[in-house]
C-alpha cells in the first residue's frame, strides 16, 4: 500500500497582530491595484479634422502609480500586418498638480463614494468627452477640471468655476438652501450601494460654447 503525504502548508500556526494583518491587506490591495491600472479602461474614440483617430483611455503611465488620462493616435490608413505597439501619451499637461498631495482635500462624501464603488486606484478615475469640440471634463480632489484638446496644440487644464449666466433659485418653505444644513439631490446610501446609482449631472446653458 502506497504511503500518503499531506501537502506542505506555509501556515506556521503563529497568530498575527491587527497591525500585521492590516499591512498584509494593504500590500495585497497595492498589488491588485497595480495590476488593474496596467489595463486601459474607459476607452473613447474621436476622429480629428485631419483624419487621425485619437483614442482616449485611463491607465497608469510608465514609472507612475496614479491613474491618469492618456491617448494614442492612429493615422488614417495606418495598417500593420504584424504586431505594432502604439505610443501612450499624456493628455494632461506636465505641471498638473499631483493628486496624491491633495488627498487631505478630499471630502468625506467623496471618500465614502470611492469605498462604495470599490475604487482601489488613485488619480483620475473617470472623464467625459465632448466629441465635436474635444473638451474633456474630469473630477479630481473634490473639484471639476476641464481640458481642451484641439489635436494640434499643448493641452491646457483649468478648474471649472461654479458660475452660470442663468439665475436659479430653490427654497424649502422660506428657508434658504445656503443656510439649511440639509441637502437634497444626493442619492441615499441604499441607492448607491444596492442599485449602483452614482451618476450626477451638471447643468450648462446653451448660450455659450466657452463655458
Amino acid at each position: 500500500m502506497e504511503s500518503y503525504e499531506e501537502p506542505h502548508s506555509s501556515y506556521n500556526g503563529e497568530r498575527r497582530s491587527w497591525s500585521e494583518l492590516k499591512n498584509v491587506v494593504c500590500d495585497l490591495r497595492r498589488q491588485l491595484s497595480g495590476l488593474s491600472t496596467m489595463v486601459p479602461v474607459s476607452v473613447s474614440f474621436r476622429t480629428l479634422p485631419d483624419g487621425r483617430t485619437r483614442i482616449y483611455f485611463l491607465s497608469t503611465p510608465a514609472n507612475g502609480w496614479e491613474t491618469t488620462l492618456l491617448y494614442v493616435d492612429v493615422m488614417n490608413g495606418d495598417h500593420h500586418t504584424g504586431s505594432h505597439r502604439l505610443q501612450w501619451l499624456p493628455v494632461i499637461e506636465a505641471n498638473f498638480q499631483n493628486l496624491s498631495s491633495m488627498s487631505s482635500r478630499f471630502s468625506r462624501e467623496e471618500q465614502l463614494l470611492w469605498e462604495r464603488r470599490r475604487v482601489a486606484t488613485w488619480g483620475i478615475t473617470s472623464y467625459e468627452l465632448h466629441q465635436e469640440s474635444g473638451k474633456l471634463v474630469f473630477p479630481a480632489a473634490s473639484s471639476l477640471f476641464q481640458c481642451l484638446d484641439t489635436g494640434f496644440m499643448t493641452f491646457k487644464t483649468g478648474k471649472l468655476e461654479r458660475g452660470t449666466l442663468r439665475l436659479t433659485y430653490a427654497h424649502k418653505g422660506g428657508r434658504s438652501l445656503a443656510d439649511d444644513p440639509l441637502s437634497a439631490g444626493i442619492p441615499s446610501y441604499v441607492m448607491q450601494e444596492e442599485f449602483s446609482r452614482y451618476q450626477g449631472y451638471w447643468w450648462q446653458p446653451q448660450c455659450t460654447g466657452k463655458a
